[in-house]
């Protein structure tokens, strides 16, 4: 049986249970400004308070820009079953939709990531941009 499907559901599930114990990500991302990525994962910083994905996006030119895309909590990913290895990708390309910094054009946070063999991990709910809490921070 394949479990990535319930995985990510089950991690859909998590985030948007816990969104009401973090702060907005509206003070550091722009929810009118959406990104949609292809690229390599070069490296996944498994650190709270959350994980950073390092994607590397190659243009039609052959220039690469370095995105750094903030995801959700370690706990939150270790309760749907995914590890850091589970991101990387296995140096194949990978898609992402997110949305954008306020202050630097290449960093983003994460709505979901797509892999080459078509499974993916939803990390946020697009809907939730349009008002909602996503998280963010925590609470201190």
């Amino acid at each position: 049986m394949n479990q990535r499907p319930i995985t990510a559901s089950l991690l859909l599930i998590l985030v948007s249970c816990a969104a009401k114990a973090h702060h907005s990500v509206w003070g550091v991302f722009d929810p009118a400004e959406k990104f949609l990525l292809t690229g390599i994962v070069t490296e996944v910083d498994w650190i709270n308070p959350h994980v950073y994905l390092h994607l590397d996006v190659t243009d039609e030119q052959g220039a690469v820009t370095s995105w750094r895309l903030e995801t959700v909590p370690t706990a939150f990913l270790r309760r749907g079953g995914i590890t850091q290895t589970m991101l990387m990708g296995d140096g194949e390309p990978v898609t992402v939709t997110g949305i954008v910094a306020r202050a630097d054009p290449h960093i983003g946070w994460v709505h979901r990531i797509t892999y080459a063999d078509g499974h993916f991990y939803q990390m946020a709910n697009e809907g939730l941009d349009e008002g909602a809490s996503q998280p963010s921070v925590p609470n201190p």
